[in-house]
C-alpha cells in the first residue's frame, strides 16, 4: 500500500511539475498584424485567445494576470515575441480587452502555465492497471477515501 501512495504521489507531482511564472510587461498586437502568418504557421486574428513569447513551445497554455485590476484570460502560445526589452508577452487585441489595458497599451502582468485539472477516474484506472502489473493489492475503498471521491472505482 504504502508503495502505490508513493507512486500516486509521483504522478500528480508530475502532473504539477511543470511550474512556470514570469512578472513583467504585455503589451498587445496592432491591427497591421492580423492575417499574417505567425512562427508556428497559423494566420494571425485579434479575434482569437493568442499570445506571442519568446520561449514557451507553441500550443503552451498561459494564464495572464493584469497586475492592475486582477482581470485574468488564458491564451496560447503561436508565435515568437514581442522583440522590446522590458517585455515579456504580446497577446491578441481580444486579450488585452479581456484584461481591461487596450487604453493604455502596455500593462504589469504574471503569466503562468495553466494546468489541466486531474482527472480522478483516470488516475484511479492507471492505479489499477498498476496495481495488476506490479501484483500488489489495492484498498480503492481506502484510496478513494484518500482522493475524496464519491465513487469507488470497479475492478
Amino acid at each position: 500500500m504504502r508503495l502505490l501512495l508513493i507512486i500516486l504521489l509521483v504522478i500528480t507531482s508530475k502532473l504539477y511539475a511543470q511550474e512556470f511564472e514570469q512578472i513583467g510587461k504585455a503589451s498587445y498586437y496592432a491591427d497591421k498584424f492580423e492575417g499574417r502568418r505567425t512562427a508556428n504557421g497559423d494566420t494571425f486574428s485579434n479575434s482569437c485567445l493568442t499570445a506571442a513569447h519568446k520561449t514557451l513551445p507553441f500550443g503552451t497554455k498561459l494564464v495572464v494576470t493584469n497586475m492592475a485590476n486582477n482581470k485574468q484570460v488564458i491564451v496560447t502560445i503561436n508565435d515568437r515575441g514581442p522583440f522590446i526589452k522590458g517585455r515579456i508577452i504580446d497577446v491578441s487585441q481580444t486579450a488585452a480587452n479581456k484584461l481591461d489595458f487596450i487604453n493604455q497599451g502596455i500593462t504589469e502582468v504574471r503569466i503562468e502555465k495553466a494546468h489541466k485539472p486531474i482527472d480522478e477516474d483516470e488516475l484511479l484506472q492507471a492505479l489499477m492497471t498498476l496495481s495488476v502489473n506490479i501484483k500488489t493489492p489495492v484498498d480503492f475503498a481506502y484510496l478513494s477515501k484518500k482522493l475524496h471521491l464519491k465513487q469507488i472505482p470497479k475492478r
